[in-house]
């Protein structure tokens, strides 16, 4: 997190603590519908499983810190760093903010292939998957809302929450119905995508994106 800070503020770019002081105003009516999402995407990763699995101390402590890493880590690179990177090769493209969101989220999504090191392929994939689809709520928030450090703690909880279901197991089988929960969710995020570009939600989207790759 610190290079990826240093290296932005080099090349004179926004760092997520200069992104956060943008003053652009948002709507509560969109924050309480990504409240109702966030709620959503926390149940989805503790629905339809038989059992939660009870841990220790230690293992509870080891979770909590692997989230906490994911979702600082996680964030830092494909929500800012990435995003931002695309957002400027992007920036002559008419419909650039809705692209980044989809490709950053996609190269998000990809990155969890790196598990297939120590956990069967069907697991992979649904992850593949599901943070693919995170990933796009993630960009979303945080081009909506500018605070990379709110997207972090939704990702943290997301994390450590499936870490007490036995999907997060290396050796666990998915089933339809947790693809199923996928579909759902990918058509969710379609609509809200396209809802979030119209109108002054819309407009707020753009010049967060252009502040994002303004120099300073």
């Amino acid at each position: 997190m610190t290079v990826i800070i240093k290296a932005f503020a080099s090349w004179h770019l926004q760092t997520p603590l200069s992104f956060t002081k943008s003053n652009v105003t948002t709507n509560l009516g969109v924050i309480v519908v990504y409240l109702l999402l966030v709620l959503l995407f926390l149940y989805s990763n503790l629905a339809g499983y038989q059992e939660l699995r009870m841990k220790g101390g230690l293992q509870l402590w080891q979770d909590f810190l692997t989230s906490l890493e994911s979702g600082i880590g996680e964030e830092t690179l494909c929500r800012f760093a990435i995003l931002t990177l695309l957002m400027i090769l992007c920036r002559r493209f008419k419909w650039k903010v809705p692209l980044v969101i989809f490709t950053s989220s996609l190269i998000f999504g990809l990155l969890h292939f790196i598990n297939l090191i120590d956990q069967n392929w069907p697991l992979t994939v649904y992850q593949f998957c599901f943070t693919t689809i995170s990933g796009i709520f993630f960009a979303l928030i945080f081009l909506y809302t500018g605070r990379l450090w709110l997207v972090m703690v939704i990702h943290f909880a997301m994390d450590f929450a499936s870490s007490f279901s036995e999907i997060s197991a290396m050796s666990s089988t998915i089933s339809l119905a947790d693809y199923q929960s996928i579909v759902v969710l990918a058509l969710l995020m379609l609509v809200l995508t396209i809802w979030m570009m119209r109108g002054k939600r819309g407009k707020v989207m753009k010049t967060r994106a252009q502040l994002l790759i303004t120099k300073k």
